[in-house]
């Protein structure tokens, strides 16, 4: 089961002796900041737990079925961000 932003909030507000609205507000902060971030096109890295990547994804072709039969399309061109596990968290 995936721990949800509740959780966490709670945990945060725990080991912090904050209230949850404080732990709250500083969650929404913090991912606000790391969205931004990768939104200005920075790439991303949290020491000890994940680094996000932005990368380019040319345009291209690609075949699709949605009809039953192949039909070509066109894929822009797009930034995919791309997040990697630190090795700190690898069993």
């Amino acid at each position: 089961m995936a721990v949800g932003k509740k959780e966490l909030v709670t945990m945060m507000a725990e080991k912090t002796k904050t209230t949850k609205k404080a732990a709250g507000e500083l969650y929404d902060a913090f991912v606000e900041s790391v969205t931004d971030m990768l939104f200005d096109g920075e790439d991303v890295a949290i020491s000890g737990l994940v680094s996000f990547k932005n990368e380019h994804k040319p345009a291209h072709k690609r075949t699709v079925y949605f009809s039953g039969k192949p039909e070509e399309i066109q894929v822009e061109e797009r930034i995919a961000v791309k997040a990697k596990a630190s090795k700190t968290l690898e069993h």
